[in-house]
Parts: structure tokens; sequence; C-alpha cells
């Protein structure tokens, strides 16, 4: 069973798998950060950023963000 937080990634980005939660992360990202032209970000790549959003996730869990 995947973490609260990785549950709340993959429900923001709308997937049920890390592959498809990569390739989601790599396409918003390389439409955020790249010109036109630029090679894109590779679903690949993304793990450690998936990790930076993981522990951002945490943060916010433990402050409360979620609670009612």
């Amino acid at each position: 069973m995947a973490s609260p937080q990785l549950q709340n990634l993959m429900k923001r980005y709308g997937v049920t798998t890390m592959k498809d939660l990569r390739v989601a992360v790599a396409k918003e990202y390389s439409e955020m950060f790249l010109d036109p032209g630029e090679k894109p970000f590779r679903p690949s790549d993304m793990d450690g950023t998936i990790d930076e959003m993981l522990e951002a996730e945490y943060q916010r869990i433990e402050g409360g963000a979620y609670d009612n």
C-alpha cells in the first residue's frame, strides 16, 4: 500500500501507478521549465523530483494542511 504522501500525489495528478506519475511530472516540468523546442524531461529522470515532492507532501500532512 502506498504512503499517504504518495496517495495524495497520485490523486493530484490523476494517476494510479508510479510509471504514470513519472510521466505526468515529466510532462508538467517540461511545460513549466523548458522553452518550446527543447528536449523534454524524461520520466525515468523524475525520481529525485518525486522524492522532493513526497517530502513536501509529508510536511503538509504533518503541518495539518489536510486537517478539517
